[in-house]
């Protein structure tokens, strides 16, 4: 099913060719060296190295590495389509040698930097990868203690060997740095050859690899520019995300390489708010669960000054009102023009300032639905977040508007893009930025791809009038419980995530079950200035979990969203855990995301006993 209110097929298909027409040929090597050749001695990349200071590269800088990495690798043996591992942290040398890899003829691939050996092991194994380069010598130890597993990888790079002895096999990467570069302009890359590898988080399952062409990310990138209505170049990132993640390395390496922005590069999340603060970021990304953070943060600094939080709630509402207006295209009277400048400026825009989000220029949110308490939040603040959709099959976004925001929806489906809902609502699109296949997998391809190139998302989608795309949830992950009725987990978790602000996580169980329960978790920054604020400062996160005055609260709040669902929607039972869930580990993705099969083996116990009989 499409929409009336989405273009015409004809029109459709007259975008994509147009699209088509702009990026033939073209390959992420040769969109590196024209960004080169146009800008070579702006800065490209940063990384600090010390409290005021920074370790610059300018884009002449980035092709020199480029040159002796793409040359090491072709004198180390890497023939044209081997795939080359990447296991380091956000710094510039991950760019030089992802680079380096397209230019050797290579195809590299980011691994998680938390993957275990076991995890390292099948994802090398798999991908028959021939190299892998890592950051240091404890990254190093994790491929030795399964190396012997690997029959296909000849040769580890270490960008960071320190004072010990290499091992056979094993060299630095100033040692593969160490002769003549390549000459950049000489290599032939084919648009349908491989760009890199993602293999997916594995929430659904075993990691599949999604592999992307130049071809796919080139003229996904250039769609997206086209939406985005502005020029990338000069403009400020942050790099900190996982770049085995599409987000992150669609947003600042494939945005960076082809729109020339200014990358600065952050290897410890720790380092983050900090960072941000310096970088001031003026393109950025996070996912939800990271602006719900930030939001929880200035709340909970609001708590305990009354006054204070007036002013900025006068603030918000003066910056609401300027929003709807130009969100409508509506011109923004003399008066509250005025007034939202003079609020902005002495109430919100120090706030913005501390979190490092008083000069973005363009702020998108993804991995999953935005809550629309935290979405109108910061659009009140006047950062205009837009939601976005989109996966790693798809080359990055499927649908997404910057520029008008719809609450609940992340926008109509990008031009040249076909999008349909099938029968029973999953989304199905078909683009020239949809993969051609899993690597090594023709089942779990031909599952994924229908004869005529339609990929099959597993999402569930709906439109609104307007012809909007909300995602309801996973196809995978609807409960059904035993009444029989269909109930989205994500709907429920993000209602109650709005309600009750105490609450950081949430994951709604009850598939098979007789009723829907829910395990909650605080939020440790909220639930901690809550806690101080009401004289409970001196207890411990599980301390405060089982107080009376939680337990209050959070029923209130699961009332409150109880009354907005169907009978068998409703949660009937919650357990409040102390606990923290943290990115990157069993149960949450490096985006936050819930890995629902690991919450429900780790607290299988807790879980039974909201079934149990009193």
């Amino acid at each position: 099913m499409t929409h009336p209110a989405h273009p015409s097929q004809a029109d459709v298909l007259q975008a994509r060719r147009e699209f088509e027409r702009q990026t033939h040929g073209r390959t992420l090597c040769s969109e590196f060296l024209r960004v080169v050749n146009e800008r070579p001695s702006d800065v490209s990349l940063r990384v600090p190295s010390g409290p005021d200071e920074w370790t610059s590269h300018t884009w002449s800088d980035y092709a020199r590495q480029v040159a002796l990495i793409s040359a090491g690798l072709r004198r180390e043996g890497l023939d044209r389509g081997e795939f080359v591992a990447i296991l380091c942290r956000n710094r510039p040398e991950f760019h030089f040698v992802d680079v380096g890899t397209l230019f050797a003829g290579g195809t590299p691939f980011s691994l998680y930097n938390s993957a275990p050996p076991e995890q390292i092991a099948y994802v090398l194994g798999h991908s028959r990868a021939a190299m892998i380069v890592v950051e240091d010598v404890a990254f190093l130890e994790r491929v030795l203690a399964v190396r012997d597993r690997l029959p296909t990888l000849r040769r580890i790079v270490v960008i960071e060997p320190g004072p010990l002895t290499l091992p056979d096999g094993v060299i630095s990467l100033a040692a593969l740095c160490d002769g003549p570069p390549l000459d950049l302009t000489a290599v032939d890359v084919d648009p349908e050859d491989a760009a890199t590898v993602i293999y997916t988080s594995g929430t659904t399952g075993a990691p599949k690899g999604v592999v992307l062409s130049h071809r796919n990310i080139c003229y996904a990138m250039n769609v997206h520019f086209s939406m985005m209505k502005l020029s990338m170049a000069g403009l400020r990132q942050l790099s900190y995300l996982p770049m085995a993640h599409i987000g992150e390395r669609q947003i600042t390496h494939y945005y960076h390489l082809l729109g020339a922005t200014v990358v600065s590069t952050c290897a410890n999340l720790a380092d983050l708010p900090a960072m941000m603060a310096r970088v001031r970021p003026q393109w950025w990304f996070c996912a939800p669960r990271f602006w719900e953070k930030l939001r929880a943060g200035v709340e909970a600094s609001l708590l305990a000054a009354p006054s204070r939080r007036r002013a900025f709630d006068e603030a918000l509402d003066l910056g609401w009102r300027v929003h709807e207006l130009t969100n409508a295209g509506l011109p923004v009277p003399e008066d509250l023009a005025g007034r939202w400048a003079s609020a902005r400026a002495s109430v919100i825009s120090p706030v913005l300032s501390r979190l490092g989000l008083d000069e973005v220029v363009m702020a998108i949110s993804g991995a999953a639905p935005l809550a629309p308490e935290t979405l109108r939040f910061f659009v009140s603040c006047g950062v205009k977040i837009s939601d976005v959709y989109g996966s790693s099959e798809t080359s990055g976004f499927m649908s997404w508007d910057p520029h008008h925001i719809v609450f609940g929806t992340s926008g109509k489906p990008l031009p040249g893009l076909e999008m349909r809902l099938a029968d029973d609502g999953e989304v199905l699109v078909r683009a020239p930025s949809v993969f051609a296949g899993y690597l090594h997998d023709p089942e779990r391809t031909r599952e994924a791809l229908t004869p005529d190139g339609w990929y099959r998302t597993g999402d569930l989608g709906r439109w609104d009038d307007d012809g909007n795309l909300s995602i309801v949830d996973r196809k995978k992950e609807i409960l059904v419980p035993q009444s029989g009725h269909k109930v989205s987990p994500v709907l429920l978790e993000n209602g109650v995530k709005t309600e009750c602000p105490l609450i950081g996580q949430a994951c709604a169980v009850g598939d098979g079950r007789p009723y829907i329960a829910i395990l909650l978790v605080l939020d440790p920054d909220m639930a901690g200035q809550w806690a101080r604020v009401r004289g409970l400062d001196g207890l411990s996160l599980p301390e405060l979990a089982r107080t009376p005055e939680i337990a209050s609260e959070v029923s209130a709040a699961l009332a409150r969203v109880n009354e907005t669902l169907a009978p068998a929607e409703r949660i009937r039972s919650h357990l409040v855990l102390g606990d923290l869930w943290l990115p990157d580990t069993d149960l949450l993705t490096p985006t936050a995301k819930l890995k629902r099969r690991g919450v429900h083996a780790r607290y299988t116990p807790e879980i039974n006993s909201l079934y149990s009989t009193p």
